[in-house]
């Protein structure tokens, strides 16, 4: 789910800045995940998000079945109750389809734990452009900072107001971008 990823993203941002690697605080990661686990009533022996997929499948199906992506697409933002949550772009659209279905489940996770009304009307449907347009801008004028990657490649960081992400660059080309709201 994107709160993991966001918590190993921060954290890494964190450790990258004090020149101390790419680190992640693997409790923190375990504890939202046994967090997100009890809040879906899907017990796991393994601490495994994916266990909690398995046993919550048909009723995050009713999500999935909703949005159903072109095959043009390189991306997607992601949104919950009106809140930005996060983005995924990537190189090309055959990447986006193949992890697409693991993006929307993980997000899948994260909507039906909120306890918000998901109502939807043309106002939530302008203010979600609104907010993304907003954190798009954001991203394109903020200053990335660049660290070694774990594999090849480049890893990019920035940190704004809104947001903050990495992307990773190999041969002058966009790999992979995500971003995470603050």
């Amino acid at each position: 789910p994107h709160s993991v990823r966001r918590e190993i993203h921060d954290h890494q941002k964190i450790s990258l800045k004090a020149r101390l690697g790419h680190q992640s605080d693997q409790g923190k990661v375990w504890a939202r995940v046994a967090e997100i686990s009890n809040r879906m009533d899907a017990p796991t022996e393994t601490g495994a998000i994916n266990d909690v997929y398995e046993q919550r499948e048909s009723s995050l199906k009713d999500y999935a079945d909703k949005i159903h992506p072109k095959g043009t697409e390189t991306g997607g933002a992601f949104f919950i109750g009106g809140r930005f949550v996060g983005l995924d772009l990537f190189d090309r659209p055959a990447t986006f389809l193949y992890l697409f279905p693991k993006l929307l489940m993980a997000v899948a996770v994260e909507a039906a734990m909120e306890e918000r009304n998901r109502a939807r009307s043309p106002k939530f449907a302008a203010a979600t452009k609104a907010k993304l347009s907003s954190v798009l801008k954001e991203i394109s004028a903020s200053l990335f900072e660049k660290y070694e990657p774990v594999g090849v490649g480049e890893d990019w960081r920035y940190d704004g107001k809104l947001s903050f992400g990495k992307a990773l660059h190999f041969r002058e080309e966009l790999v992979h971008l995500s971003a995470f709201r603050k």
